[in-house]
């Protein structure tokens, strides 16, 4: 069985697209996070304070709750 010879060169540019590929995922990935954060905030805003007592939740926990748990990567 032969060995791979691994050692050539990256195709020109194909750094650089790989890393500008990561930077806008990673951005796109925020984007929604925050998105969903905000929708998330703002339906638990809507419930009443009994509401929230059924599902264990205060006023204070929204804040928690509701933030993304994975900025960027």
């Amino acid at each position: 069985m032969d060995i791979i010879n691994s050692t050539r060169p990256a195709p020109f540019g194909a750094v650089a697209k790989t890393i500008a590929t990561n930077i806008f995922g990673g951005l796109f990935n925020f984007v929604i996070a925050e998105v969903n954060a905000k929708r998330t905030r703002t339906a638990l805003n809507d419930l009443s304070t009994r509401q929230l007592e059924d599902i264990g939740l205060t006023r204070g926990d929204i804040g928690m709750v509701s933030r993304p748990t994975q900025l960027l990567r």
